[in-house]
């Protein structure tokens, strides 16, 4: 006899036990301790050539939200092998974070694989972490050989549900890959320890499908199925129980149906089951099922109106043991936010304009990134920011071209995607571990701050830490940038100057405040926040035992015409002519490095003020100009109000070539003096007096204004790996002024097409290369309501 149940929403209830309640609290305070993040990377190409810069988006999300957890975003690459090339760490700002990765100049693998995380999602299963390979086209690359002992195929079996029990009708799942866990096609017959035939099967949908088995007492049984290479292959069946439940779920448009069915033989203890079904770490349906007076019931659950995407439904016993579980998915379309693409110029010959507009459904503030690539590879569709967010990021196991499943062009997608389902497990929490507090630990934080400078001084005395107070800092990047920063010291000696951004390798300087040395045995240790190791030391790459060789035929034929068109670029280039100059003298460095406009190149006389023993003895501007320019006459250098006469006419002062006052200038400490020009009368610049001269005082600035603490301990710091630009030319500016070959694989990339929630139009603004007659256009992004944006074009 089979009864309906209707579940509703948790706060429409039936009355729940109270470890029911206990055991949804425990979950609740759970997802609030260890909520889970999950990343998605948009490339600016599919495919890439050695010495290629590599220009990616990563998207982070906290369940059905934008995360905000870290500040901090990791990517690791690793060549074909394993091996790592590089470590990068970038900042992430609105959820999400952008970089470039240039491909090794002599790199010959076919692929380079990308790991990508956060520090937080390092406590968690290491499946978590995204995972890529992108394909590199070698010109000269050949298909490895392989004997055919190296094949290897798997079959496995997931019954629905978790379990088989005898004499109960259990559906049963499978999934058939080779060595790599790519799908192969299989069909076969379920046998009995007695030889005898039971059941066939045959796969449906990239090596999945399922079908129907009655268990029997004391049975074991084994499938037999045809592998690729024409081989018998065997494998066993999960062995049945005597006494459970079973469960299979249908849906019908916006509900699901469970039924549950029990042995006749099952302890009446066990009968009373709580169900739960979970959305992102969260119970949003709660219910019991009875099974006390009947051995099978159907319940009616609803899905209408919740989160979309991976749910599970858990059936659980008084003990607190999950007797059966199943992943559903559930798609309520709420996900997407509808954007449009309308193009004004379409130009597919050589350097043709192209111009379109994007244009979103409203106002919300949104973050996207674009790519314009030429079309002469197959596309690569097979995951896109939907599908990785919504499917592949939440489940065990990898998913074969996971993008199918969203296609609303494919009729049987729902159906299969049931197949992905339970055929993969879920991943994200473990109820005994929810249940248990105690293993509620965590190596890693989570990164609430960006790069930040962290150490401990030793062997000071906290009386003379005291005094100093502060640690002043300085840092220098290559391009002679500096920040300079007043580090509080504790008590213990500890310092912790928080969110000092930079990128690149920084020469750090460090000196006490108040104590111009280090006395005896102290050591100052600076590091930073960020993690300087990868998450794996080596990435375990399987070998690649199977080939598309058109796929790969037509890759080497790209790749070898880039080295040649490559090589007629270098062609077009005019012949090396030797030009043979001078050396700049030091003053015509500062010069060129200070001056500008009406002080540059002019009559003046001009003093390197860094390098003069008396300007570093002098008070002021004023004393060290004394008895140095014939026919100036300094009046009152020491005092507060000096002034100079030139030919009986006053002299106007600048600083970093803006008017002063004298009183002004004569405030200026000299250690901050990098040159000085005095410009002979008359100086049209001069607001005092056109005929009397003019002095021009420019401070320190770039790798100058380091120049005084040389001396200082120092050390060097690896920061935010630099972004680098990608060659996008404007053909409208000057076309001859490009003489070379166009042969850019990528012809836009913008990571960051940022909306503030006032704009619903971005117009964009390309031009072709010279080798290109199709080009694809991929949009990707979310907005701030953390909806999807995922549009694909080809223009042809």
């Amino acid at each position: 006899m089979r009864k309906l149940v209707y579940l509703f929403i948790v706060s429409f209830l039936f009355s729940g036990t109270l470890f029911s309640q206990s055991l949804e609290n425990s979950l609740s305070f759970y997802n609030e301790r260890f909520p889970q993040e999950k990343v998605y990377l948009h490339f600016d190409n599919q495919a890439y050539t050695p010495g290629a810069l590599i220009g990616f988006k990563a998207y982070l999300m906290n369940g059905p939200d934008l995360s905000r957890l870290n500040r901090n975003f990791y990517t690791d690459w690793y060549d074909e092998s394993g091996k790592l090339l590089s470590h990068q760490v970038s900042p992430i700002t609105m959820s999400s974070a952008y970089g470039t990765f240039v491909v090794p100049e002599k790199y010959k693998g076919n692929t380079i694989h990308v790991v990508a995380y956060t520090q937080w999602m390092l406590n968690f299963d290491s499946t978590l972490l995204y995972q890529k390979k992108i394909q590199i086209l070698q010109s000269g690359a050949t298909v490895a050989k392989t004997s055919a002992t190296t094949k290897e195929y798997h079959v496995q079996f997931f019954p629905e549900g978790g379990l088989m029990v005898n004499g109960i009708t259990s559906f049963i799942a499978f999934k058939a890959t080779d060595k790599n866990g790519d799908p192969i096609q299989v069909q076969g017959t379920i046998k009995n320890d007695q030889g005898e035939d039971i059941s066939r099967f045959r796969s449906l949908h990239d090596g999945m499908g399922r079908f129907a088995l009655i268990p029997q007492a004391g049975a074991t049984y084994v499938a037999e199925w045809i592998a690729p290479d024409s081989t018998l292959q065997r494998t066993s069946l999960p062995a049945s129980v005597t006494d459970g439940v079973t469960m299979q779920v249908s849906a019908v448009g916006d509900t699901r149906y469970m039924q549950v069915q029990r042995t006749e033989t099952l302890a009446p203890h066990l009968r009373k089951l709580s169900m739960f079904l979970t959305v992102n770490q969260q119970v949003v349906l709660r219910g019991t099922v009875n099974l006390e007076n009947e051995t099978a019931t159907q319940v009616k659950i609803p899905v209408k109106g919740l989160p979309s995407g991976l749910a599970t439904i858990t059936l659980m016993n008084t003990m607190g043991d999950p007797v059966c579980e199943r992943l559903i998915f559930i798609d309520n379309k709420e996900y997407t936010a509808t954007a449009t693409i309308r193009f004004d110029t379409i130009g597919l010959s050589k350097r043709a304009k192209n111009v379109f507009e994007i244009e979103l459904p409203d106002t919300i503030p949104a973050n996207l990134s674009l790519s314009v690539t030429n079309d002469d590879l197959p596309d690569d569709h097979a995951s896109n920011i939907i599908s990785t967010l919504l499917l592949s990021a939440d489940i065990k196991g990898k998913v074969y071209h996971p993008a199918y499943y969203f296609n609303e062009r494919n009729d049987s997608a729902k159906h299969y995607l049931d197949l992905v389902m339970l055929t993969h497990g879920w991943r994200k929490f473990v109820w005994k571990k929810v249940m248990d507090s105690t293993s509620w630990v965590t190596r890693y934080p989570m990164d609430t701050a960006y790069l930040s400078l962290q150490g401990k001084i030793d062997g000071f005395s906290e009386n003379r830490l005291a005094k100093a107070e502060t640690l002043n800092l300085i840092l220098r990047g290559k391009d002679s940038s500096t920040l300079m920063r007043f580090t509080p010291i504790g008590k213990n000696g500890s310092i912790y100057e928080p969110n000092v951004i930079f990128f690149d390798t920084v020469k750090l300087y460090y000196q006490l405040n108040k104590i111009s040395v280090l006395p005896g045995r102290g050591k100052v240790s600076i590091t930073t926040n960020l993690i300087d190791t990868p998450f794996y030391s080596s990435l375990h790459i399987p070998m690649i035992f199977q080939y598309d060789t058109a796929a790969l035929r037509l890759m080497r034929e790209i790749a070898l015409q880039q080295i040649q068109l490559q090589k007629l670029r270098e062609g077009t280039t005019l012949e090396e002519v030797v030009v043979k100059t001078r050396v700049k003298s030091r003053l015509e460095e500062l010069d060129d490095t200070y001056a500008n406009g009406m002080f540059r190149n002019v009559d003046a006389l001009s003093f390197d003020m860094m390098n003069d023993q008396r300007a570093l003895s002098s008070f002021s501007v004023f004393d060290y100009l004394q008895g140095r320019v014939p026919g100036m006459q300094v009046i009152g250098a020491l005092t507060s109000s000096p002034n100079i006469i030139w030919r009986n006419g006053s002299v106007g002062f600048f600083l970093n070539e803006m008017p002063i006052e004298a009183q002004f200038a004569a405030t200026i400490p000299m250690t901050d003096v990098a040159y000085l020009k005095v410009f002979r009368p008359p100086f049209i610049g001069s607001l005092v007096n056109a005929g009397g001269g003019a002095v021009a005082i420019y401070t320190k600035k770039g790798a100058d204004l380091t120049n005084s603490v040389k001396g200082l301990d120092n050390l060097s710091l690896l920061g935010y790996a630099p972004v680098r630009e990608f060659y996008q030319p404007d053909y409208s500016v000057d076309p001859q002024s490009f003489s070379t070959t166009d042969i850019r694989r990528t012809l836009y990339w913008e990571p960051n097409l940022i909306t503030g929630g006032s704009e619903r139009k971005i117009r964009i603004r390309f031009y072709n290369n010279d080798i290109s007659s199709k080009l694809k256009i991929i949009l990707e992004g979310v907005n701030s309501n953390g909806q999807f944006i995922s549009i694909r074009k080809l223009l042809e």
